[in-house]
């Protein structure tokens, strides 16, 4: 929470660190480092390899990845965790119905939707409420033509 990348490194440093404890709400320090929109802080708790995971889920059942886009931060938040390798880019907000790439058309987030689109394990055609809502169809109804 102190964003001091000098203090987080300290800590990691430490013999037995939980690198991946989870508050209250269920976040991690990694989940709170994204919300944020830390990419410095996100970059190195990453570092911490399988210490951390990046597709970890909130009380509320929310991915890191989704959490990423719905306080749309840096699109480069978003390429740090899709990058690892480790996140379901199809991910399914339980509340929402929305997937990560739905939540960014809806959000006119252009950077983000182009990662997402181009991951190799993408569904682009993937929508909420048995596909009544679809990212295309999405960004056409809202005039998001970068998106589109």
């Amino acid at each position: 929470m102190s964003r001091s990348l000098e203090t987080i490194s300290l800590l990691l440093a430490q013999e037995g660190i939980q690198a991946d404890a989870r508050s209250d709400t269920g976040l991690t320090p990694l989940g709170l480092a994204v919300s944020g929109g830390n990419a410095e802080i996100v970059r190195l708790l990453l570092a911490q390899g399988p210490l951390v995971d990046p597709d970890s889920r909130t009380e509320r059942g929310w991915s890191l990845l989704y959490i990423a886009v719905d306080h749309q931060v840096d699109a480069e938040v978003v390429k740090l965790l899709i990058d690892t390798g480790r996140v379901d880019v199809n991910f399914i907000d339980p509340t929402s119905r929305f997937t990560p790439l739905i939540a960014a058309v809806t959000k006119n987030l252009p950077d983000i939707a182009r990662l997402l689109v181009s991951h190799p394990d993408i569904d682009p055609n993937l929508g909420a409420y048995n596909n009544q809502i679809v990212p295309i169809a999405t960004a056409a109804i809202q005039g998001h033509t970068e998106i589109i």
